[in-house]
């Protein structure tokens, strides 16, 4: 479940952080503050509902992120 659970938030945290990088957008401070959190939610919610989850569970990671670039970054996937 640990495994899981870090598997899960370092690849929402490199998601968001890949999205800026190829989009070429500047990383702040705020942004770096709000994506470590977002992320760590978004992966507490698919480890808590795994089971449930289990086949859909990377679409809804990418849901999530996809919600917070729309948000913070004001940018379409």
């Amino acid at each position: 479940m640990v495994h899981t659970f870090t598997q899960f938030t370092a690849l929402t945290f490199c998601s968001i952080y890949l999205f800026a990088k190829l989009l070429d957008i500047k990383i702040s401070k705020q942004t770096v503050a709000l994506a470590v959190p977002s992320s760590i939610v978004i992966s507490t919610i698919i480890v808590l509902f795994f089971d449930f989850l289990s086949p859909f569970y990377y679409v809804f990671m990418i849901l999530g992120i996809g919600i917070f670039n729309r948000v913070m970054y004001k940018e379409h996937l």
